[in-house]
């Protein structure tokens, strides 16, 4: 891809082709960051890095994301109905119904 160069002021201007500024989501307007490597001219896209106090001192009314109590909150569940998790203990000795039925296919493959 080719761009040409042109008199802009007592500068050069180069057109940004638009494959290039999608490719770059640059704008009019927006910074770009132009560095040399050997004989190329390298153009970053200058992307805005903004810190957590900066974005929510930007929040307005009605951004807040809504919250849960995960802590406090009524039981669901197998924990709902009173149930209890498996400890590790439990788990040892556990053969699922899906593992059984795996072992006798693979055991009936074996040659």
């Amino acid at each position: 891809m080719r761009a040409l160069v042109s008199k802009w002021g007592n500068s050069l201007a180069i057109r940004i082709p638009r494959a290039v500024a999608e490719s770059l989501r640059v704008q009019e307007g927006r910074a770009v960051d132009p560095t040399i490597e050997g004989d190329a001219v390298i153009m970053r896209s200058c992307q805005p890095r903004y810190t957590i106090e900066e974005l929510v001192a930007e929040m307005r009314p009605g951004d807040e994301p809504e919250t849960f109590d995960d802590v406090n909150s009524p039981p669901v569940g197998p924990e709902a109905l009173g149930a209890t998790l498996p400890t590790a203990a439990t788990w040892r000795g556990w053969t699922s119904p899906l593992r059984q039925v795996m072992n006798k296919l693979v055991t009936g493959l074996r040659l």
